[in-house]
């Protein structure tokens, strides 16, 4: 793990290099039709935001647990703190180019079964080959420890690998965002069990290979387009697949044990997804956003419903934002992620700073 913190110092350094010693050819003027696109089309939003991958992990989790206690039944909290920024960098290029940072830190409570911790840090390189698109690419960092509520246990350990984006603008009303990440994890597990003979502790090693693929084809529309929708008003829809692939290796613990995970050494989750969007800004200086999302979404392929086997689900999410000024905005979201069939539900609470220079 220690050689995965060093590689990540590492590409800040070489990134930092990079940034000094060319001189910048993309005009602010490029930069800014950049970011109205993005900003518009709704891939800026769509790039900042973690809340799909922190979902489709959450519901991993929720279905381990209940595979674990047997309980068929899972109600979260989660809280979400995260900064968003992205850097003009000096460059050669003719199109413009971004250091991309990242910071985010989100807390999880699930009652009598699990409370734990992500804090995940990325940079990466954006580069823009036109106004009206993006590519990235960069190294993810993650750090994750649980303290088990149904045993006395903990987890705890490191995530690290790169991750790909891009993004496109159709048209004035059609845009295409895509993601992919693996990240590499490391670290141990350790649980106390109460036998007739006394207090047994046991530990073990975890290592596994997370695999993260998204894409969103996303729709937005204002009074440009249509009479009947009100001026400072954007109405969209978006439709999208989703994947998460883990694969763990083989262990043995510290009893000599091999050690079984609930489904295998491979879990599978992929959810097709779709809703409807719409956005107002208010205020004397429009200075104030707020949006509401509604979508519903179905698991198509998993290898976890055994003990909960409730694979439609609803999202509804509500947001206020302060605009501090072009590309600069401060915004509380709620997100309550609930199936059809009640077995699961979660609610997630947020404030996610997007300030680019």
């Amino acid at each position: 793990m220690i050689f995965l913190l060093h590689l990540f110092r590492l590409l800040s350094g070489i990134v930092l290099l990079f940034a000094a010693q060319y001189s910048l050819s993309a005009s602010p003027a490029e930069i800014g039709q950049w970011g109205a696109a993005m900003g518009q089309s709704g891939l800026r939003r769509f790039y900042a935001t973690g809340s799909d991958l922190g979902e489709l992990v959450n519901r991993q989790l929720s279905y381990q647990l209940a595979a674990r206690t047997g309980q068929a039944k899972s109600e979260v909290d989660s809280y979400v703190l995260q900064w968003d920024s992205l850097l003009p960098i000096a460059t050669d290029m003719q199109q413009p180019v971004f250091l991309r940072a990242l910071a985010r830190t989100a807390k999880r409570f699930e009652p009598d079964k699990l409370h734990g911790r992500n804090d995940r840090f990325d940079l990466g390189l954006v580069y823009a080959p036109t106004l009206r698109s993006y590519v990235s690419f960069g190294l993810g960092l993650e750090h994750t420890d649980a303290d088990i509520k149904f045993v006395e246990g903990t987890t705890d350990g490191f995530a690290a690998g790169p991750r790909f984006d891009a993004g496109i603008v159709f048209s004035d009303t059609l845009a295409l965002g895509m993601r992919l990440e693996e990240l590499k994890f490391d670290g141990d597990n350790r649980i106390a069990v109460f036998t007739p003979g006394g207090l047994l502790e046991i530990e073990r090693e975890i290592e596994n290979r997370r695999r993260f693929f998204k894409s969103e084809l996303l729709g937005r529309y204002n009074s440009s387009h249509a009479d009947f929708i009100p001026a400072r008003t954007q109405l969209g829809w978006m439709a999208g697949i989703q994947y998460l692939d883990t694969r763990y290796e083989r262990k043995i613990n510290s009893l000599g044990q091999p050690v079984n995970e609930p489904f295998g050494n491979r879990e599978r989750l992929g959810i097709a997804r779709a809703g409807i969007f719409t956005s107002y800004t208010f205020g004397r200086n429009n200075n104030w956003n707020a949006s509401v999302e509604y979508m519903l979404d179905h698991e198509f392929d998993t290898n976890m419903a055994t003990v909960i086997n409730d694979r439609n689900n609803r999202y509804l999410r509500a947001g206020l934002a302060y605009i501090v000024g072009p590309g600069k905005r401060i915004q509380f979201d709620y997100q309550g992620f609930h199936s059809t069939g009640g077995s699961r539900g979660r609610n997630n609470f947020s404030i996610i700073a997007v300030i680019d220079f």
